[in-house]
């Protein structure tokens, strides 16, 4: 045996003695003494391999695969290293375990341990896919090291199918550590996989614990569904809630959570106040956190935690919730509005998602509304359960005050559940009404309040008790803490506010709960009354009214508001305008019953009010319209009849606000043909209305003869039973109505006005005898009152007594005019009279000092400009020019037929003298037309209006006056002549005089003839037409002719580019106003540069002053011609101050002539 022989067998014997150690000792010897030999190599694998020395066997398996690479030992050995070291495999060596694997002479277990370090080898190299694709994947799954492998991988940031991962989870789960354990929880984590990851991450918290928040959260999630379904717990999270340590520890939670999952509920809300919503505002706290608020009866916090949190609620819960929703909604409701609407949201909801717990809410709520008898409900609550039928009978029995009936059903109840609250609460009041047994029922109130302490009912029924025990101090403890519990029933709050009262608690300390509870319920009326009254009877007017217009404004906006609410909303309006009536505040009572009428178009009374309050700040166009609606409602008889009365009231208000004309005496005929179909007695025992009718009268008496004899037939009916016939008989008719209601009520106003009207009769039949009798009724008038300004227009009355005319007693006037000054030092009026009195008495100086004195006191007083152009006419001291101003600036306030007359002749002789007259004040001819109704006719006054209409420029005013004019005097006719040229379709007369002739020509001709008749050239024409117009003051001139010059100065100024003077003067007005004309249709001029809107709408039509202007027809077509002959509006080039103008094109033509009206 040579000696590499000896050494093999040496190795063998050492090896199979098991002594790998010495047996690598010696093979370490042999390879170093030379020997080379494959055998020496196997059996350093199998050393190597036993004393798992990786690298050893690795190197004699290189050596051993040099020599011979396909042995089949060699092979065997190969593998064994594999099946010793599994990290060793390379992609080579997998080969060769794949060979293996498939070579049937490989023993099973062999086979199994080869697949494994190939199932190993994939993962380790990286080669997921590689290890996904194989075909006994199933099998690899199955092994615990692969599973754990192949999860590690995955953390790493393997790409590892989902579905694979998590069968690997399952199949290791039960002996993987913590951070393997948790990685496959969160593998599940996905949506699908809900219930899986809350079963496995119970699993988790029970092994390991709930440090990991993601992991408590998910645990949490099966609670908070559970709770909310009122279901119960699975074992496995019952027993993981109740270990110490399932919640961690130092978070904001803790004390919350601890105190709810060891059932200390009232804890548990107290720790929750304390949390920031943040805290709770995701799933799955927001689940617990609902729970909570449910369990303390909580109903608010807990609805409004749920509709501001819904989206993130599992829509598992949906259907649940919608019930939820429903509940809490009748636990908060606050009064039958509120119950109405919640039979509507129970019988929507119960449609899409049928429940018994909704029909018991329905019924709940019909109970306290009173729409279901006992018997229905016993029919109705047939589908629910045996306890709910019991209580709902109970309740049902109780709303209807059958108290034994209800304390039978409420002790089968109890009995059926010994935790019926409502039942104990039911059978509590029965032995206080039933056996007014207040102490058992005290009793039986503090043992349920023990056992339910959420409970706002037992709390209020306590101090229900107390408050008729009259212990108020205990009622106000208990109903507080009723309403702390639930602020939202509205008994609750009465029982407080009532509570409150009987205490003589602060109005502050009521108006803060009253106000709270608004906040609550903005649309509780009971509350916002209460308040309303409380606040107006503290003072607070403005408060009360500005709270509620804040309600009112938020209701007019929502849709959803209850009829009823709007009702009651508009009955506090009606108290609010009640009490504004009573505080003088007209305007405020308006506004108030507008609102109530808003909200109760139906209630005839808030019209009837609307409309008193509308008459008496004349707003007579309201009052027509508020009473048309008022007729189109049913009504009371007495509400029609003073309607009516008030109609009739206000047509002759109406009438009285009007000039006098025809739309005045179309009121006075409307207002006396009703009173003619009446009987006399209808309207004569109304005291407003009889001094209405009074007042109408003298209305009409201010007309003419001739106007009478037109009107009176009209009026057949009401002045057949008077016997009316002329100024005189209505006179008479006033005296007589105002002396009855003198003879039902003497008072200052009574007796003034049958004065005043005897006054008047006095002076028209110049008879001392009636003004004695009227001076009778001024000094009773005078003894009767206390108010100076009202005792010294009295004293003017009194005064003018002694001044009719023939029989004036100077002196006495005069000291009741100056007993008038002495009580009202402002009295502009006894100024005047005292003037007047003095120019009769020739005391000129004094007369002026009084007359100037008035004049500072109140300029627009008429009285004073007559009186003052009266002394200048007597004593000279004014020159005819200023003379001739005082009349006429009287004329632009108060038309008469003197000042008329005496202005005519002093503008006629300033024309003869070619004296400029000024044009700084004028009046409107709509309010002259009143003298021609008013006076009788007559030429010197026709033709002294015709004279002024000429003057200024009423062509059209001037030809009807003077057409009216009889007098064949040649200064008559000339000025007919004159004033008919200006008129349409008229021709001057043959033999006209030159002057007349060219005029005609101006007016009428066409363009040429029209230039050729003046002797100028166009702009010279132009000059010739605004002479006037330069002479005067422009801003005065345009104060009141605006609406026929700026036509004019407008197609003067754009067509032809005048100065920049006529520019600023046109601008400046139209600050003002830009009145419409006909002559703006040729020039609808638009220019961006500026844009004047008007600051004040027009006093009266401006149209009425130029339904026809008689330079019209000519100007347009000399504008027109203009405007073809000059360049276009892009090449005309305007000064700076020509500023854009916006000038309307849509006009109103007036076809109402002045010769029509009356």
């Amino acid at each position: 045996m040579s000696s590499a022989n000896a050494a093999l067998k040496a190795i063998r014997d050492s090896i199979k003695a098991g002594n790998f150690e010495k047996a690598a000792r010696e093979i370490q010897a042999a390879e170093t003494s030379g020997v080379s030999s494959i055998h020496l190599f196997l059996f350093g694998i199998a050393a190597a391999n036993a004393l798992g020395k990786e690298s050893t066997a690795l190197a004699y398996l290189g050596k051993a695969k040099e020599i011979a690479n396909d042995n089949a030992e060699v092979i065997r050995a190969e593998c064994a290293v594999y099946e010793k070291f599994p990290t060793a495999v390379t992609s080579e060596g997998l080969q060769v375990l794949e060979n293996a694997i498939e070579n049937e002479g490989t023993s099973d277990e062999k086979r199994e341990k080869y697949r494994k370090i190939r199932w190993l080898f994939f993962l380790r190299a990286g080669k997921v896919a590689n290890f996904e694709q194989l075909p006994d994947l199933e099998d690899a799954l199955g092994d615990f090291d692969v599973c754990e492998a192949l999860l590690k991988a995955a953390k790493s940031g393997a790409k590892v199918q989902l579905s694979i991962a998590q069968k690997a989870f399952i199949s290791a789960k039960d002996q993987l550590s913590q951070p393997e354990h948790l990685f496959g929880v969160l593998l599940f984590n996905s949506a699908g996989f809900v219930g899986a990851l809350q079963q496995f991450a119970i699993e988790h918290a029970l092994k390991f614990g709930t440090d990991d928040q993601t992991i408590f959260k998910t645990v949490l999630c099966p609670l908070a569904e559970f709770l909310l379904k009122q279901e119960h717990v699975s074992p496995d999270l019952q027993t993981l809630i109740q270990s110490e340590k399932f919640v961690p520890e130092g978070k904001p939670f803790t004390e919350w959570l601890v105190h709810l999952l060891n059932g200390n509920i009232a804890l548990a809300y107290d720790a929750l106040l304390k949390l920031s919503p943040d805290v709770y505002s995701r799933w799955p706290f927001l689940g617990l956190a609902l729970h909570t608020f449910i369990s303390t009866k909580q109903y608010v916090r807990a609805l409004s935690l749920y509709r501001a949190t819904v989206k993130y609620f599992p829509a598992a819960l949906n259907a649940k919730l919608a019930i939820f929703e429903v509940e809490a909604i009748f636990a908060n409701h606050g009064d039958n509005v509120d119950l109405k609407n919640i039979v509507k949201i129970a019988d929507r909801v119960n449609l899409e998602n049928p429940d018994p717990r909704l029909s018991e809410v329905k019924l709940r709520a019909e109970i306290l509304l009173g729409t279901v008898t006992p018997l229905e409900v016993d029919t109705a609550a047939k589908g629910l359960s045996d306890l709910k039928r019991l209580e709902l009978l109970a309740e049902s029995q109780f709303s209807v005050k059958n108290y034994k009936a209800a304390a039978f059903h409420a002790e089968r109840a109890v009995e059926a559940d010994e935790h019926s609250w409502r039942s104990k609460l039911i059978l509590a009041k029965c032995a206080w009404h039933i056996d007014e047994d207040y102490d058992e029922a005290q009793d039986q109130l503090r043992v349920l309040a023990s056992e339910e302490p959420f409970v706002a009912d037992v709390y209020a029924a306590m101090a229900e008790l107390m408050f008729e025990g009259e212990d108020f101090e205990v009622a106000k403890k208990l109903i507080d803490h009723a309403t702390l519990l639930n602020p939202c029933r509205q008994t609750f709050r009465e029982l407080q506010d009532e509570i409150y009262a009987r205490l003589d608690l602060p109005v502050a300390d009521r108006l803060k709960n009253l106000n709270a509870y608004v906040q609550l319920k903005p649309y509780s009326m009971w509350a916002v009354k209460h308040a309303t009254i409380l606040e107006v009877q503290n003072g607070h007017f403005d408060e009360a009214v500005g709270k509620l217009k804040r309600v009112i404004n938020a209701m007019s906006n929502d849709a959803d508001v209850d009829s009823e609410v709007k009702r009651d909303a508009a009955a506090i309006w009606g108290y609010v305008g009640v009490v504004n009536f009573h505080r003088g505040q007209t305007l405020s009572t308006m506004y108030a019953f507008e609102s109530a009428v808003a909200l109760a178009p139906e209630n005839p009374s808030y019209l009837l009010q609307l409309a008193l309050s509308q008459r008496k700040l004349c707003q007579f166009d309201k009052v027509f319209a508020t009473l048309k609606l008022f007729r189109a409602l049913p009504a009371s008889p007495i509400l029609k009849d003073v309607a009516h009365r008030l109609f009739l009231e206000t047509v002759a208000l109406y009438a009285a606000d009007l000039p006098a004309g025809k739309a005045q005496l179309r009121q006075l005929i409307v207002l006396f043909k009703i009173l003619g179909a009446m009987s006399t007695s209808q309207w004569c025992k109304y005291r407003a209305l009889t001094f209405a009718v009074a007042n109408a009268l003298k209305l009409l008496r201010g007309y003419n003869e001739s106007v009478l004899e037109a009107v009176l037939p009209e009026i057949a009916d009401f002045a057949g039973k008077f016997s009316l016939t002329d100024g005189t008989t209505i006179l008479k008719l006033e005296v007589g109505l105002l002396l009855s209601l003198l003879a039902i009520e003497e008072n200052a106003g009574s007796l003034n006005e049958a004065g005043v009207r005897l006054l008047e009769f006095a002076w028209k039949l110049e008879d001392v005898t009636v003004a004695v009798a009227a001076r009778r009724f001024f000094r009773k008038a005078i003894v009767s009152v206390t108010d100076p300004t009202i005792q010294a227009s009295l004293y003017i009355n009194l005064g003018l007594t002694y001044s009719v005319p023939g029989a004036l007693d100077a002196e006495k006037a005069l000291h009741c005019f100056l007993r008038a000054l002495q009580l009202n030092k402002n009295n502009a009026a006894a100024l005047s009279l005292v003037g007047f009195i003095c120019l009769s008495l020739n005391r000129f100086a004094d007369a002026r000092k009084a007359f100037n004195a008035a004049h500072i006191l109140e300029p627009d007083q008429v009285q004073h400009w007559w009186g003052r152009a009266l002394h200048a006419e007597i004593t000279g001291e004014k020159n005819t020019a200023e003379v001739r101003n005082d009349y006429q600036h009287s004329l632009s306030i108060q038309p008469c037929s003197q000042a008329i007359e005496s202005f005519a002749y002093y503008l006629l002789e300033a024309k003869r003298k070619h004296e400029a007259v000024s044009k700084e004040t004028f009046f409107d001819f709509t309010v002259v037309k009143s003298l021609l109704l008013t006076n009788p006719q007559s030429d010197i006054l026709d033709f002294s209006l015709a004279v002024i209409a000429e003057h200024f420029r009423h062509f059209e005013e001037a030809a009807f006056l003077i057409s009216r004019v009889s007098s064949r005097s040649s200064e008559v006719q000339l000025t007919k002549s004159r004033i008919l040229t200006a008129s349409p379709n008229t021709s001057s007369p043959p033999g006209a005089p030159e002057s007349i002739q060219r005029l005609n020509s101006v007016y009428h001709a066409s363009l040429d003839e029209a230039v050729a008749a003046t002797g100028f050239k166009m702009q010279m024409y132009i000059t010739l037409l605004l002479n006037s117009l330069a002479r005067d003051n422009s801003r005065i001139f345009w104060k009141f002719f605006t609406a026929k010059v700026y036509p004019l100065i407008m197609g003067f100024v754009n067509v032809l580019g005048l100065d920049s003077y006529w520019s600023r003067s046109i601008h400046a007005v139209l600050r003002e106003n830009r009145p419409p004309h006909k002559l703006l249709e040729v020039f609808p001029l638009v220019r961006p540069k500026h844009e004047y809107t008007s600051t004040r709408a027009l006093q009266v039509d401006t149209t009425k002053f130029v339904r026809y202007d008689p330079a019209v027809a000519p100007l347009l077509e000399i504008f027109t011609r203009l405007r073809e002959e000059q360049p276009t509006e892009d090449d005309v080039t305007f000064d700076e101050d020509d500023a854009s103008l916006l000038i309307p094109s849509d006009l109103l033509d007036d076809d109402d002539g002045f010769g029509d009206d009356m």
